[in-house]
């Protein structure tokens, strides 16, 4: 049965939770230097102090931005740092950090997701023939195409199973030129939606120092559906904080938590129980949509 990687924000009962959990193996943090779309931004003491306090749990430090020229000092300089705290497993997705980690001789392993593009096992091989410690596959892809991916991995796979799918991004900072083009003021904290007449769904935008982002209408959830999921034998499945309101996403993880168990002490149990364990997460979290993504999609090309 796979491990949990949870991409945490900075609930302090959530991470006390976690530390106590032996399910779960991966913690994913970040900094907004370095990572897009990511629940809190963790300074560097923070990373330290959080990976001391956990026992069980492996952090993985999430690197993926792209990044630009005059940003690669600052990159080189950040990985220097992490690896004297000890941390040793970073999640990428500009493949500018694997020739930094060669250069500065650099042992870390690295896990590959550029969130949309790892859709087949020759990613896999090309991890493998750079000596990554794994990758984590796109969204858009199905159980299927997941699987034959799995079956033909030669380093650990990974993929999400609760939180955003990523849709579009920005550099420029779309939510602020609308809002002073309608003189109007943009607040920050506030959430904002983009709404499709057509589909009639709204897309979650999100303004930072980052750009603009856009996200899919709907949150994957695959609570329901872990039985289908049993067959692929991931590595770990992940579960993602970001855009969740206070405590909602510990309930979220401690649901996970019972409901995998459940399923590996009694399937039975688990079957007439999952679709309660899907109505309570919608109950949770009305600000937010919930469907089974590309799972259960066929993949048009």
């Amino acid at each position: 049965m796979w491990k949990l990687n949870i991409a945490i924000n900075k609930n302090q009962d959530l991470i006390k939770m976690i530390k106590e959990e032996s399910l779960i193996k991966y913690v994913m943090v970040g900094n907004n230097d370095f990572a897009y779309r990511i629940p809190a931004s963790y300074e560097l003491e923070e990373i330290d102090l959080l990976n001391q306090y956990l026992d069980q749990q492996e952090i993985i430090v999430n690197m993926t931005k792209l990044f630009h020229n005059h940003e690669l000092p600052m990159v080189k300089q950040y990985l220097l740092a992490l690896k004297d705290k000890g941390i040793n497993t970073i999640m990428i997705a500009d493949l500018a950090i694997v020739q930094i980690c060669r250069e500065l001789n650099l042992q870390m392993q690295i896990i590959y997701n550029t969130e949309t593009t790892i859709t087949n096992q020759y990613f896999d091989y090309f991890a493998k023939q750079n000596n990554f410690y794994g990758i984590e596959v796109a969204k858009e892809i199905n159980l299927k195409e997941i699987k034959e991916i799995v079956e033909n991995k030669q380093t650990i796979v990974g993929c999400s199973i609760q939180g955003q799918i990523y849709m579009y991004q920005s550099m420029r900072p779309l939510l602020t030129n609308f809002f002073a083009m309608q003189k109007q003021s943009f607040e920050q904290d506030k959430q904002y939606y983009l709404f499709d007449e057509e589909r009639e769904v709204y897309y979650p935008i999100t303004e930072n120092k980052q750009g603009t982002h856009i996200l899919a209408s709907n949150d994957v959830c695959m609570i329901h559906k872990l039985d289908d999921l049993i067959d692929v034998e991931l590595d770990y499945v992940k579960l993602d904080a970001y855009l969740y309101k206070g405590s909602d996403f510990n309930h979220i993880v401690q649901l996970y938590i019972e409901a995998i168990k459940l399923l590996q002490a009694n399937p039975e149990i688990y079957q007439a129980k999952k679709t309660e364990y899907f109505k309570t997460i919608k109950q949770l979290c009305p600000y937010k949509q919930f469907s089974t993504g590309f799972f259960y999609k066929t993949t048009i090309y």
